[in-house]
């Protein structure tokens, strides 16, 4: 807990948490991030701390900046899907009211909430005149007025109810119209990479910079940025495959425990192994 990356570990966690929640459940979480961090500190006060070579740990760093760029990075993609997935609804939803304002099948079906019918006109027992009813309503009083006939009245009528050859027709230009967009999300999903499978173009080019530095196998930042940008991946790709490749084949090393820097690995691994052409030899089968 007293590890310098821990208060943004926990930031992160929060955060990830509170995607998606209604406003009460954000207050909520909120509160509980308040209470635990103030039980937090007051834990910590209670740990001793630790001084020189026993408060470092490559391996605990490692995993801390590692999680903690996990949490950000499924903060960040999933409150851009969020965002995606609600202008995207907000925009069927449009179309759907322009559609259902259009027509219908049925006149039921075209009338709304209204409960007021028209002057003269009175809606059947139980049911309620919506605008689109009123507007018919309204043409049958007119035409009715003008000595119209029945038959030419509801023949006048079925021109503002869809047809189901009208409702597939603009269902059809709907799906013309989005298809594309829905094939691009599509596309998007299907182009993330599956959790541990790398290009192959890009997993040669972290195995050639394991094997150049294998006696201390722990990239610097710049180390990692650089090898990020040659490789198309990620940080966060790039932090995952050193992590576990030191954890399958360079802590296998050291049964013992690890080393604490670059020199004490060097040596023991001669003291082992003899040369290190014969530990990269070894690292090597392993790794096939």
């Amino acid at each position: 807990m007293r590890h310098p990356l821990f208060p943004r570990l926990v930031q992160a966690n929060f955060d990830s948490l509170r995607i998606g929640q209604l406003p009460s459940q954000v207050e909520t979480l909120n509160q509980h991030h308040a209470r635990y961090l103030s039980s937090l500190e007051a834990s910590v006060r209670c740990i001793p701390y630790l001084e020189g070579n026993e408060a470092e740990d490559d391996d605990l760093d490692d995993f801390m900046l590692n999680y903690c760029s996990i949490l950000e990075s499924y903060h960040e993609e999933t409150q851009t899907l969020l965002k995606q997935a609600v202008t995207n609804l907000d925009f069927f939803e449009q179309k759907l009211f322009k559609l259902q304002n259009f027509g219908a099948t049925k006149l039921q079906t075209c009338c709304g909430s209204s409960d007021t019918a028209p002057s003269g006109v009175e809606a059947p027992e139980g049911q309620t005149i919506g605008n689109y009813g009123v507007s018919i309503y309204d043409d049958v009083q007119s035409s009715l007025t003008r000595n119209r006939t029945t038959k030419s009245v509801v023949d006048e009528l079925q021109d503002k109810i869809l047809t189901p050859e009208e409702e597939y027709q603009i269902l059809h230009q709907l799906k013309a119209e989005h298809h594309r967009a829905i094939f691009d999300l599509k596309d998007e999903f299907l182009k993330r990479k599956k959790k541990g499978k790398l290009p192959q173009d890009a997993a040669a080019a972290l195995k050639e910079w394991w094997q150049q530095n294998f006696v201390w196998p722990y990239p610097s930042d710049d180390d990692k940025k650089a090898l990020a940008d040659s490789t198309s991946l990620s940080l966060t790709q790039v932090n995952n495959w050193f992590i576990n490749q030191r954890k399958r084949h360079w802590l296998k090393l050291f049964p013992s425990r690890p080393p604490t820097c670059r020199d004490e690995a060097k040596l023991r691994l001669l003291q082992q192994y003899g040369t290190l052409e014969n530990v990269l030899r070894k690292m090597g089968i392993e790794h096939e």
